[in-house]
């Protein structure tokens, strides 16, 4: 840091040529500064009528050391050297204003590859617009992490200010820097330049940073009753037998300590440092076709000072909690991709991972994510470590399948889709039509393109005659172009007493299933749904009020009829108008009833 502006200290009442004497004796402690002059804070050239008191504390040899640099001194070499912290500079003064220092990024990055506890500071400049001065700071270095020591402001020049105003800026500094990087500052400073120039005595909360040259005690002026880091060499022989070209320091306390002191900050704060995901940057599309799901995911580094757990969560942003088009059955919300599992301390990973599903609407879609601590913060919000809401993005494209289909509508006994339950008797049937369109790229053909029951390639329990096998009910009769719509009959016989829901795909034979992506895009194996309970020959007639929760068939939007398709019964409990004509012994009765009532007519005749 520098010692080069004299300040405000007060020398003892000596004549005016005495004044200049001692003046051009100090010529030697003054040196070339990045932006005006500045004081040497640490050289007690001063006189005693100040109400500071010397404090001894660990041996300034032996405590935990570390060093300050600038870019004086060039690529500093931070191994090997016994270092247990270390500060770089960021600038003298403001950015625009003053002069920033061109070594502070590569000593940023080299403290932290040398496990050296790394920390920043700024040479305060009093003439000079704090807040820019503190936002700066902020800038650079963000919200600190677990091994970021707090930030120090080098309070050692006075730019022509009264003290007064020297003390609200440096105020104005420590509240912004305060709240941006999570951690209570630092103060760097000269006892007697203080008490000379600052003379405030409020800030003892904040952690001092003393400097003092050629003692074995520095002194601490008032308002603080110990210091916590004393700068006891400047890198001269003449002030510290183990000077080496850099500004040596020492903290007051044990390395347990010192790490208990870096890891404390204003309040738990909550961070996230991106490490990689599953899928493409924002700048690259990702392809998906309707209804097809994909597992995704992030991993993300807890850079922030509280632990995450339960209630942190990836959700949608932009705008905050809105429903995802991509959000299926694995998200703890719609609005909420995934959770923490356990909890995850600063410093530690964690990799979310949820399903992406494709809606059925094509186009482009911009998915954004945000983390959240549910009841808390978003972490992008105003004193969090971010990421901002808007910065986890996926670009995906849903685009039009090879092999697709929408379902339209299933009607069954005169009754739409959505309809509650089918009822038959056993052995009867009912007949319906269920409609798809097709919403893929290639053309239906017969023979080839075909409705079948599900699960796949299993003999469906309500399989009749009429089907194309038992797996199987049946092919499209005429090519089928984009867009189109074909009708496939179905029947249904109720083979065995018992309800049933019976789901229904398309699949092109030898190709692939609608269902299945990236080929097909739909409808799913449980999209086309029909419930049907088979009741005993002759059997109660069901209720007329239905379940209307049970409704099915169901498709994909909308919904229209409503009740159950009512099984009409002849006299003879045979059912009559729910399908093809009776069978078996049913039958038999039928012709024989028919033949009698023919021949009592041919007798009336005669």
């Amino acid at each position: 840091m520098k010692k080069l502006e004299l300040g405000a200290r007060r020398v003892s009442a000596l004549g005016a040529l005495a004044r200049v004497a001692v003046v051009a004796a100090l010529v030697g402690l003054v040196g070339c500064s990045d932006y005006g002059q500045s004081a040497g804070a640490g050289y007690d050239i001063a006189s005693r009528q100040y109400g500071v008191t010397k404090t001894c504390g660990v041996d300034r040899y032996l405590g935990p050391q570390g060093a300050d640099v600038s870019y004086y001194q060039g690529n500093f070499n931070w191994a090997g050297r016994g270092l247990v912290f270390g500060y770089a500079r960021i600038s003298d003064g403001a950015p625009n204003t003053g002069f920033v220092d061109p070594k502070f990024d590569y000593n940023w990055k080299a403290m932290k590859a040398n496990g050296v506890l790394r920390g920043a500071y700024q040479f305060f400049r009093p003439g000079q617009n704090a807040t820019a001065q503190a936002n700066f700071m902020v800038q650079k270095v963000g919200k600190l992490g677990a091994t970021d020591m707090p930030a120090m402001i080098d309070v050692e020049a006075t730019d022509g200010q009264s003290p007064a105003t020297i003390a609200q800026k440096i105020k104005t500094w420590l509240s912004i820097v305060e709240k941006g990087t999570g951690k209570r500052p630092l103060i760097y400073t000269g006892s007697y330049f203080w008490e000379a120039s600052v003379k405030d005595t409020t800030l003892g909360k904040y952690p001092l940073w003393i400097a003092a040259y050629g003692t074995t005690c520095p002194s601490v002026p008032k308002g603080w009753t110990n210091w916590t880091f004393w700068q006891y060499c400047n890198g001269q022989t003449k002030y510290c037998k183990n000077g080496q070209g850099f500004d040596r320091n020492v903290f007051n306390g044990t390395l347990a300590e010192l790490k208990k002191l870096v890891g404390q900050g204003v309040e738990p704060y909550y961070g996230a440092t991106y490490v990689n995901q599953s899928w493409p940057l924002a700048t690259t599309a990702l392809e998906m076709v309707p209804g097809q799901t994909i597992v995704a995911h992030i991993t993300l580094e807890n850079t922030g000072s509280a632990t995450w757990n339960a209630k942190t969560r990836l959700g949608t942003s932009k705008p905050l909690d809105r429903k995802s088009a991509f959000a299926d059955a694995s998200w703890v919300a719609p609005n909420r991709a995934a959770a923490v599992s356990g909890s995850v301390k600063p410093g530690e990973r964690f990799k979310f991972t949820f399903n992406l599903r494709a809606p059925e609407k094509l186009g482009d879609y911009h998915e954004y994510f945000g983390l959240v601590q549910e009841g808390v913060h978003w972490f992008g919000d105003a004193g969090q470590a971010g990421p901002p809401n808007d910065q986890i993005q996926a670009f995906i494209k849903v685009v039009r399948a090879e092999w697709a289909g929408k379902l339209v509508s299933a009607t069954f006994g005169g009754a739409e889709r959505n309809t509650p339950k089918i009822t038959i008797e056993l052995g009867s049937t009912v007949s319906g039509t269920i409609t798809l369109e097709n919403t893929g790229k290639q053309t239906w053909t017969a023979g080839s393109t075909k409705l079948a029951p599900t699960p796949r390639d299993a003999d469906s329990p309500l399989a009749d005659a009429s089907w194309e096998s038992p797996a199987r009910v049946g092919t499209v009769s005429r090519d089928v172009a984009q867009g189109d719509s074909y009708s496939f009959p179905v029947t249904l016989y109720g083979a065995t007493v018992g309800e049933y829901t019976q789901t229904f795909s398309l699949l092109q034979e030898g190709v692939t299933w609608f269902g299945d992506a990236p080929k097909g895009g739909g409808p799913a194996d449980d999209v086309i749904k029909v419930q049907v309970v088979v009741i005993p020959a002759g059997g109660a007639q069901p209720d007329a009020g239905g379940d209307p929760d049970s409704g099915v068939p169901a498709g994909d939007s909308g919904s229209r009829g409503g009740g159950d398709v009512t099984i009409v019964r002849s006299s003879d409990g045979c059912s009559v108008g729910a399908g093809p004509a009776p069978r078996g012994p049913a039958l038999l009765l039928v012709l024989l009833a028919l033949a009698r009532a023919l021949g009592r007519r041919r007798q009336r005749r005669r």
